[in-house]
């Protein structure tokens, strides 16, 4: 039974890869401390990783992955009406959200203006978290971002057995909707490139010759490309990949998601599994390649000392813009447009404010 004296900050879901989400929810979890909510995250049908015979055990896509938020605090305590209100009304994920009672309930990223200061903004373009927000998240992680023992214990077992007392290069390969060329988000396309890829781990193994490579990637065919130049060095733990060559698929409102994971739901839900074990290993890695990916993000704001090589730099970026099309230049100034308008709204009301 919902217990009447707690106020719940309700965390939904987004048709977004699995680590943008989690991602969403350590952005979140400052705000809700601050308000003396507790929060919990309410991961439905407007994900691709929900299927309807559920996960391990669990109803709730986060549920499927990690331990409640706040242990005591799961989400079968709030009301089914509850629940239900908010399935009946789901939150927008261009607005900050909505109070239902004495909720707050929200499927916002986080960085919206509304949130100033009060959010951890964490970047999702071509940069990469900075060592301060890399140090706030990592303790947001430690206590309230817990996978569940199931995966605790695939992630330990390997690790004890293939990597401990080694050093080992972490190399992650978002290979799938980013090779693209209409990629709908701009600044992923053009983020995949074996040959920096191979440049950049020839680079650590030139330093440390003794060194395995723990590859975590969504293309087979990558990883097969990998293994042909590193063969004896790589250690992996995926089993499901992007084969087919329809690379971009929907998610269930009609976002662009990667193709395997369109097709079907329960195969989602187990990718989602494979990809917490490569998230949490690679956090454990000794240096870490990657390209622009919320996995390998959140990888590195899991363990704010991980040193890192991002492929796919501002310098990167900007090379994919002298490329555009007319249509897709046109389309990209006016969101720059709109983004700078309310950034003035937000300057005008702080004035206001003082």
């Amino acid at each position: 039974m919902e217990r009447e004296s707690v106020k719940w900050h309700i965390i939904c879901e987004r048709d977004v890869g699995l680590f943008s989400l989690i991602q969403q929810v350590i952005s979140h979890i400052p705000l809700a401390i601050s308000k003396r909510r507790i929060p919990v995250a309410f991961w439905g049908d407007g994900c691709c990783y929900w299927t309807a015979s559920g996960y391990m055990g669990a109803d709730n896509v986060w549920e499927y992955y990690f331990d409640p938020i706040v242990v005591d605090n799961p989400l079968h305590t709030i009301s089914k009406e509850s629940l239900g209100d908010i399935r009946r009304m789901p939150p927008k994920s261009d607005t900050p959200g909505y109070y239902l009672g004495d909720m707050f309930v929200s499927s916002h990223f986080g960085d919206h203006f509304a949130f100033k200061n009060k959010t951890l903004k964490i970047p999702y373009k071509w940069t990469d978290p900075s060592k301060n927000l890399r140090q706030k998240a990592s303790q947001i992680i430690r206590e309230y971002i817990r996978p569940r023992s199931y995966i605790a214990k695939k992630v330990d077992d390997f690790y004890t057995q293939n990597m401990k007392d080694r050093f080992v290069i972490g190399v992650h390969m978002r290979a799938t909707d980013v090779t693209d060329i209409n990629e709908h988000n701009i600044h992923r396309r053009g983020s995949y490139n074996f040959e920096r890829f191979v440049d950049k781990i020839s680079i650590q193994l030139s330093r440390y010759p003794n060194a395995k490579l723990f590859v975590a990637t969504d293309s087979l065919s990558a990883l097969q490309k990998l293994k042909e130049e590193f063969g004896h060095l790589i250690l992996q733990t995926s089993s499901i990949f992007q084969i087919s060559a329809e690379v971009i698929g929907t998610g269930p409102t009609g976002n662009i998601i990667p193709g395997y994971l369109a097709t079907c739901s329960q195969r989602a839900a187990e990718n989602g599994m494979e990809a917490v074990v490569d998230y949490l290993l690679l956090s454990k890695c000794s240096y870490l390649i990657h390209n622009g990916s919320g996995l390998a993000r959140t990888a590195l704001l899991n363990n704010p000392e991980l040193q890192h090589t991002n492929i796919h730099g501002v310098s990167n970026y900007l090379k994919m813009l002298l490329n555009l099309g007319n249509f897709e230049w046109a389309h990209f100034i006016r969101l720059t447009v709109l983004r700078y308008f309310y950034f003035l709204i937000r300057i005008k009301s702080n004035l206001l404010g003082k």
